[in-house]
């Protein structure tokens, strides 16, 4: 009997619930990247969309930049896991 391996790839929506996640406690890039399984060209890329939606803010820490969901990011997650919910 053959196991089906099903490889179902991630869309926009759900690569930002992702980030958010992360970013939630106030996450560097680095962390962003691996933990929502980026590489840097795709997460420069999300970063500037959401900080331009107010998804998320951006602080400068010394030479690092922290970056934290928002209020409104925070209202975004709960909206995406009450949607996912429902389809499934």
């Amino acid at each position: 009997m053959q196991s089906e391996v099903v490889i179902t790839r991630r869309g926009h929506v759900d690569i930002i619930a992702d980030i958010l996640r992360v970013t939630k406690e106030g996450a560097r890039k680095t962390r962003i990247i691996f933990r929502a399984g980026l590489n840097n060209e795709q997460c420069e890329k999300y970063l500037s969309l959401m900080m331009r939606k107010g998804l998320i803010e951006a602080e400068k820490r010394g030479k690092h930049v922290l970056y934290r969901t928002s209020d409104k990011g925070s209202e975004f997650l709960r909206k995406y896991h009450v949607l996912r919910e429902f389809l499934t």
